[in-house]
């Protein structure tokens, strides 16, 4: 009995060349939020060193009362922030009651977790994140779906329902 040899690759090539033709294109890039929203008004960051700062921030600005305090120890330390975030830069100074200042500056990241850099007036530097995450609100739902132009949407919302055979209409 003679056996043969058949050749898969050549057909498995040109399999692949056709789906990857044919294959709608695929965006791996979310579109880029412009209006990133805290769940609270205490913007809450971890620095690397310990310290824990709670600082004021409403419609994108912090401005007023500030916190923090140092883990194992009972004493908060008060402060006075001012900043803001716009788009996904986040900026943030506070003056602290005890003489230090501190400058917080970073990024949101796709997954809503702000981090970065914080350089204090001793010239010590920390790393920081976010104790929660920001979220940007969905686009309202008039902004969701547009048709090309010259395509027709194919629901006639104006055309009375006709059950599929086999399915009886509901009443009412």
């Amino acid at each position: 009995m003679t056996m043969h040899r058949v050749r898969a690759a050549p057909a498995a090539a040109v399999a692949i060349t056709v789906a990857a033709t044919f294959s709608p294109a695929v965006s791996a890039a979310a579109p880029a939020c412009e209006n990133w929203f805290y769940p609270t008004e205490d913007f809450g960051i971890q620095q690397d060193n310990g310290i824990v700062a709670t600082v004021y921030l409403r419609d994108g600005v912090f401005r007023g009362p500030a916190r923090h305090t140092v883990a194992g120890r009972p004493d908060v330390t008060g402060g006075t922030v001012t900043g803001d975030v716009a788009g996904r830069r986040v900026d943030i100074f506070v003056d602290w009651h005890n003489g230090v200042s501190n400058h917080y500056y970073g990024q949101i990241a796709d997954d809503g977790t702000a981090s970065g850099v914080t350089l204090n007036s001793r010239v010590q530097e920390n790393r920081w994140t976010s104790l929660a995450k920001f979220y940007c609100p969905a686009p309202p739902l008039g902004d969701v779906f547009q048709p090309p132009p010259g395509v027709q949407d194919p629901v006639d919302a104006t055309a009375p329902f006709v059950p599929p055979p086999g399915v009886q209409d509901l009443p009412g």
